[in-house]
């Protein structure tokens, strides 16, 4: 009896260790399965989604979840304020992008930074 109570114990104790490790093993099977399957039959939303959320699992095993909410935001700023110029049919120069990333730089971030002259990466696309 007392060999079976000790075997117990130590299963009990064997598969709270194991628990945390399962968990996120099978975790990162869940999260290999969704990017095989947005590969093979997901849009340019889905990509754009799967991207956001790897970016947000990361950020949230790390302490930078302020700073992904700012980039977030300045990304949503941008491609906002480039859909409007699109619209008005405007041509955008690289003055013009500079002042546009600037701008919204200042908004999402609330704290002046430099200039950037870098350009504007396009919007996910999907073949």
């Amino acid at each position: 009896m007392r060999f079976y109570l000790k075997l117990l114990v130590l299963i009990a104790i064997f598969v709270a260790a194991a628990r945390h490790s399962l968990w996120r093993t099978l975790g990162d099977l869940a999260y290999d399965l969704r990017v095989a399957h947005v590969s093979a039959f997901g849009s340019s939303e889905d990509v754009a989604r799967l991207i956001d959320d790897t970016q947000y699992m990361q950020v949230r095993d790390g302490t930078g979840l302020d700073l992904y909410l700012k980039g977030k935001r300045y990304r949503q700023l941008v491609a906002q304020r480039l859909a409007d110029a699109a619209a008005r049919g405007q041509q955008l120069g690289d003055a013009e992008l500079a002042t546009i990333r600037y701008e919204c730089q200042w908004e999402a971030y609330g704290s002046q930074t430099d200039l950037s002259t870098e350009p504007i990466e396009p919007a996910v696309t999907w073949p």
